[in-house]
């Protein structure tokens, strides 16, 4: 029992060192249109980590049927997929980066729909796919709050990989509003008892030119917490109210 708990964890660490080396071997190498071979390789990784999830883990679900919600929290959930189009079309300037990325050429715009798709999918399934469900196996009590948490956490973490293109400063920044985007992402996956929402989303939000090159203009500290704080602990709340009507739906009906 303890190696299969342990089992999704061991293949995140094991699929985020190859994931950095791969991804470091792909940006150093010098090679005809670089940009589209680099993002072509992370996507075909990406499908592969999706491949071992289920082969490890056999499906993405966290309950036999969709958890049933309140329409308090159907607002909740509703409104938490606003946020995440919100982040991408207010914050990211999402019409503007659709227009400039259209009037690129074919192999930019590829380039540049391969990198989304596979930062949407790798992290998703790496975070809210082997370090959720592991995390769900492990506790009893407020199973589903904590593995959203810690998940966000190490999703919020991983982005100090960034540091060495983004600077101090600017990572620090990303590996605190990607945290609290964590949080959002982890309760629309129970919300929806599954992964291709979050994908999805995650996947839009990186939809974006300036996710192939690095960027030192950090905004200050006072927006980032000013912005992303809140949907954190809306976040938190959502998860918090799920969780409470997952244990209403685990007592027996004996009226």
């Amino acid at each position: 029992m303890k190696n299969k708990k342990i089992n999704g964890f061991f293949y995140a660490l094991i699929l985020f060192i190859v994931f950095t080396i791969i991804d470091v071997s792909l940006s150093i190498t010098k090679i005809p249109n670089q940009e589209f071979f680099y993002s072509l390789g992370r996507f075909v990784f990406s499908l592969i980590v999706v491949y071992l999830f289920f082969k490890t883990m056999k499906t993405d679900k966290i309950f036999k049927e969709r958890l049933y919600l309140s329409k308090k929290n159907k607002f909740l959930t509703f409104l938490l997929v606003l946020i995440a189009i919100f982040i991408y079309f207010v914050l990211n300037n999402g019409i503007n980066q659709i227009i400039t990325i259209l009037s690129k050429d074919f192999i930019k715009i590829m380039a540049t729909v391969m990198m989304a798709l596979s930062a949407g999918i790798f992290e998703e399934y790496l975070t809210r796919g082997f370090l959720f469900q592991s995390f769900l196996k492990l506790f009893n009590n407020n199973k589903l709050i904590i593995s959203s948490v810690l998940s966000s956490l190490i999703f919020g973490f991983l982005h100090l990989y960034n540091a060495f293109d983004m600077g101090l400063n600017t990572t620090l920044q990303q590996v605190f509003y990607a945290t609290a985007i964590g949080l959002l992402f982890a309760a629309l996956r129970i919300a929806f008892n599954g992964l291709i929402l979050t994908v999805g989303l995650h996947s839009l939000i990186d939809f974006q030119l300036n996710l192939l090159s690095s960027s030192n203009n950090p905004v200050p500290w006072s927006v980032i917490i000013i912005i992303f704080t809140p949907i954190a602990i809306i976040s938190l709340l959502a998860t918090y109210l799920f969780e409470k009507e997952y244990k209403i739906s685990m007592i027996p009906n004996n009226l």
